[in-house]
């Protein structure tokens, strides 16, 4: 399928999207979902510390594989998810420069100064169990540890997607009880990442949380996205002018990744919508238009 970005003016440099199919559910249909990424530049502090999230000048492709870790249990994962159940947000790094294996550090993500994500470290000689938690302050758990780990229960033969799958385990929020403590206060991440917003990253070592380090972000204040799928009707001139609109699709903003470090950020948004909405042969363009449905 055909994947057209908005054309709106200036132009929308800072943007990429693909395109992926499978299931959601066990025994489901097939469904298709478009992953839309926005890259920013988070630019100099203005007005109460806060970094605004500028569109940068070259997008960043959607990634279609898991990065592989040097030394630790995780790095960046794939993209593809067809589903987010929650909002991610992924603080990747820290906010000072340390020195791995990393003890006592905890931290928060506050949205509207709300308690969004939390970690905390009950024993601050304590070494994580997790790899990635001595690597990112939020990062991506792995998809090995419980309770993100799935397993087919016998008879069961099918280790790709376990009856007990959910859209659930594409949350990288998910984290066991060991070493930090990984919590999302109030399920708040049940809901989108909202736009022009203040967030603020918080770090520091367990029992001195009053040299708290910070970090502050708005993030763009964009009118959201839609995705409008054209199909051929399956006579006629098969040419882009006659493909049929078949659906609009309201686009989620689910994950967000900050690069403190770098001053950079991405958002991500997503829909997914049945395969067999019209005959699979007949999709042909996927346009991305500014605005809800």
């Amino acid at each position: 399928m055909i994947i057209t970005l908005p054309s709106t003016s200036p132009a929308q440099h800072h943007l990429s999207a693909a395109l992926a199919c499978g299931k959601i559910q066990r025994g489901a249909t097939d469904r298709l979902a478009l992953i839309l990424k926005a890259a920013y530049d988070l630019g100099q502090p203005q007005a109460g510390d806060i970094h605004p999230a500028l569109p940068a000048g070259s997008p960043e492709p959607v990634a279609e594989s898991d990065e592989t870790a040097a030394g630790f249990g995780t790095g960046a994962q794939c993209e593809l998810s067809l589903r987010k159940q929650r909002s991610d947000v992924i603080v990747a790094g820290w906010l000072s420069d340390l020195a791995a294996p990393v003890h006592g550090i905890e931290g928060h993500v506050r949205v509207a100064e709300q308690d969004w994500l939390t970690r905390r470290t009950p024993d601050e000689a304590q070494v994580p169990a997790d790899g990635d938690a001595q690597r990112n302050l939020f990062g991506w758990q792995p998809r090995n540890l419980a309770p993100r780990r799935l397993a087919p229960n016998p008879p069961e033969d099918d280790p790709l997607l376990p009856a007990n799958y959910t859209a659930d385990f594409e949350n990288s929020y998910r984290r066991s009880a060991t070493g930090p403590v990984f919590d999302a206060p109030a399920d708040r991440n049940a809901g989108p990442v909202p736009a022009s917003t203040v967030i603020e990253l918080a770090q520091w070592v367990h029992g001195h949380p009053t040299e708290a380090i910070s970090y502050r972000l708005r993030t763009p204040a964009v009118p959201g996205y839609t995705a409008q799928l054209r199909a051929w009707c399956g006579h006629g001139p098969d040419t882009a002018r006659h493909w049929s609109v078949a659906g609009r699709i309201a686009l989620r903003c689910d994950t967000l990744v900050v690069h403190p470090a770098r001053h950079r950020a991405v958002l991500l948004w997503r829909g997914d919508w049945d395969r067999e909405l019209v005959t699979p042969a007949h999709w042909r363009a996927v346009q991305i238009l500014e605005g809800g449905v």
